[in-house]
């Protein structure tokens, strides 16, 4: 995924999106590949870790969202 498919699904600031990606790119969750293009192309991916986390952040998830609804 290219930073500006991440800025427009997360709707965030572009320096919050480049520290949170650098930090997860430090814990091995996200790999980023720089592209021989021009412009040149940034790409990230999630990581094998990441892929077999996937399932117990979208429970953590579904809970807030379960949670939130209860209380409203």
């Amino acid at each position: 995924m290219r930073f500006s498919e991440i800025k427009r699904r997360v709707d965030s600031s572009s320096t919050t999106i480049t520290r949170r990606l650098v930090e997860l790119e430090e814990n091995g969750l996200v790999t980023r590949s720089v592209l021989d293009t021009f412009p040149t192309t940034v790409e990230y991916m999630l990581t094998e870790d990441a892929q077999h986390l996937a399932p117990s952040i979208q429970s953590m998830y579904d809970w807030v969202v379960e949670r939130n609804v209860a209380l409203l």
